[in-house]
């Protein structure tokens, strides 16, 4: 019988091998998927980001918190594989977040690490995407809360649908979509693995 694997990113890497698994980790980089979606940039929850590896941030992480003028900034790691998770980091608690990531998460010094401004989103859900048509749907958060349920905005459904419409890049034949409702309307958190992804309750 078919296969599809459903687990963590580890076990994933290596049951690939031998089932059907839907963790591209090349193309569910965000330099990647931001680059080759066929949307808009600034349809893109992050689109005032650059890269930088960890070492650099971590060193001179005063730099870039001047350089966005901001006294809390947006980090995530670039790869799909999530070596720690993103988070708002106010410049305060700057050097005792990048000491946890370094000695707890042992995040790679060469890892590249998107830098953001932080953005009021009013609720977040996922999406799952395929056969070029959304699958099935639901909110996790609300308000800057986690909340699970089936209540997810009609603005963001219909955001989604266009975003299928006009881009036919697709990083796989199952993925998932990171949707953000915020004041200026939908944006695209993230494309994530279907095979390592959460439902919450689809």
């Amino acid at each position: 019988d078919p296969v599809v694997i459903f687990s963590t990113i580890n076990s994933a890497r290596h049951l690939k091998r031998f089932y059907g698994c839907y963790f591209n980790e090349q193309l569910l980089c965000c330099n990647v998927y931001m680059s080759l979606l066929e949307v808009e940039p600034d349809e893109f929850l992050n689109s005032d980001h650059l890269y930088v590896t960890f070492e650099k941030l971590k060193n001179d992480y005063r730099y870039y918190y001047d350089l966005f003028r901001n006294d809390s900034l947006f980090i995530r790691p670039n790869a799909g594989i999530k070596e720690f998770t993103g988070n708002v980091i106010p410049y305060s608690d700057a050097s005792k977040e990048f000491e946890i990531m370094d000695t707890l998460y042992n995040v790679s010094q060469n890892s590249m690490i998107l830098i953001s401004t932080p953005k009021k989103i009013m609720e977040e859900s996922r999406f799952i995407i395929g056969n070029d048509e959304i699958l099935g749907y639901s909110r996790y958060r609300f308000n800057n809360e986690s909340q699970i349920d089936l209540n997810t905005d009609s603005e963001c459904i219909e955001f989604v649908e266009r975003i299928l419409q006009k881009s036919k890049w697709r990083p796989e034949d199952l993925f998932t979509m990171d949707i953000a409702l915020t004041e200026n309307g939908p944006k695209i958190i993230e494309l994530n693995s279907f095979s390592c992804s959460g439902w919450y309750g689809m």
